[in-house]
């Protein structure tokens, strides 16, 4: 059975026997015991330091979601703007391609122009030639519209050309002045052989006496 002691009266160490010299760490503090019931004064300072702390883990706790959430939102912000980009490079490259194709389709239309190009001149001096024959063909035309036929005219045999130019005159005029007296001579009178099957007089005339005009490419007229 241990004895149960008192404490000696004097401080350890004791401060009374300690010189200036000695340093702070080797003085020890030793607090007295309250009596039961008793409550420290500070409990009131922990207990607001235990709120402030609650509070402060509360805060973080929040924090820590609304950065997870936040977080989460990045990394499905990040994932769209990937997807986006790659659109955009594959819609690009289409846009390549198609652009490549048409570049391509020009170059070749572009060469068939180069081609046609050396043809041209020879292609349009033709053309020119065509259109200079219609401009003559409607000029003769609206020169034909002027014309006189007459039909059934006798043929005239004469020694020489000119007589026999003159006697065609002669019996034009007078069947002219038969049926419109103040018409007066028209100036040419060119003789012709006439067939229905032409739109107008396209003959050979031959001033040769006793000889009558032949149709091209046609027999013989009967005499």
């Amino acid at each position: 059975m241990s004895v149960q002691r008192s404490p000696t009266g004097g401080s350890q160490p004791d401060i009374s026997k300690m010189s200036d010299l000695v340093s702070d760490s080797s003085i020890t503090f030793r607090k007295r015991k309250l009596p039961f019931g008793v409550e420290c004064a500070c409990s009131e300072e922990l207990g607001g330091m235990r709120s402030e702390l609650s509070r402060i883990s509360s805060l973080l706790e929040k924090y820590i979601v609304s950065n997870e959430l936040i977080l989460k939102t990045m990394q499905e912000n990040i994932t769209d703007i990937k997807n986006q980009i790659a659109d955009i490079k594959l819609t690009n490259e289409r846009s390549h391609s198609a652009m490549q194709v048409k570049m391509e389709s020009l170059e070749s239309d572009l060469n068939k122009l180069k081609i046609s190009s050396k043809s041209a001149p020879i292609t349009l001096e033709n053309e020119l030639i065509l259109g200079e024959q219609i401009i003559q063909e409607i000029q003769q035309r609206k020169n034909r519209e002027k014309n006189i036929v007459l039909v059934g005219l006798p043929e005239q045999i004469a020694s020489t050309p000119e007589d026999r130019l003159s006697k065609d005159e002669a019996e034009v005029f007078k069947t002219i002045s038969s049926r419109e007296p103040e018409l007066g001579a028209p100036a040419p009178i060119h003789l012709d052989k006439f067939t229905l099957a032409s739109t107008y007089a396209d003959f050979t005339t031959s001033f040769q006496p006793g000889v009558p005009l032949r149709l091209r490419d046609v027999t013989p007229y009967p005499t």
